[in-house]
């Protein structure tokens, strides 16, 4: 039986992806990091779910660091 946090993640999270990347040369050197869980959500109105996303991805790339987030929503049909 899985604890409680991890059952509910189990049950809405799909899909997580994490990446890091790190690129070393001789006078340049790049970081990038990133985070995107995909989640599927249950609606009243089966076989309909809600779908969302995230994104967050940070960089640093010869001393200049950038961030960036996203967010996105829509429907669905489960057909599983």
């Amino acid at each position: 039986m899985l604890p409680p946090v991890a059952a509910v993640i189990a049950e809405f999270v799909t899909q997580f992806d994490f990446n890091i990347n790190h690129t070393q040369q001789l006078l340049t050197h790049n970081t990038k990091f990133g985070v995107k869980p995909i989640f599927k959500i249950p609606t009243p109105f089966a076989p309909a779910i809600a779908v969302a996303t995230a994104t967050f991805d940070a960089a640093f790339e010869n001393g200049v660091p950038s961030i960036a987030f996203g967010l996105g929503a829509g429907i669905g049909v489960d057909f599983g």
